[in-house]
C-alpha cells in the first residue's frame, strides 16, 4: 500500500478535535480548580 498523505483530512480533523477537547477540559479544570493560576495576575 502506498499512502501519499499519511494523515487524511478526517484523521487530522479528528485529532484536532480531540486535542481541542482535551485542552478545553484541562483549561476548564484549571480554572475551576485553581483560579489564581488560571487567571492572569492583576497588576
Amino acid at each position: 500500500m502506498h499512502h501519499v498523505n499519511p494523515l487524511p483530512a478526517l484523521t487530522r480533523r479528528e485529532m484536532i478535535g480531540r486535542i481541542g477537547a482535551g485542552f478545553g477540559t484541562l483549561g476548564l479544570a484549571g480554572v475551576v480548580g485553581n483560579p489564581a493560576l488560571a487567571a492572569p495576575p492583576h497588576r
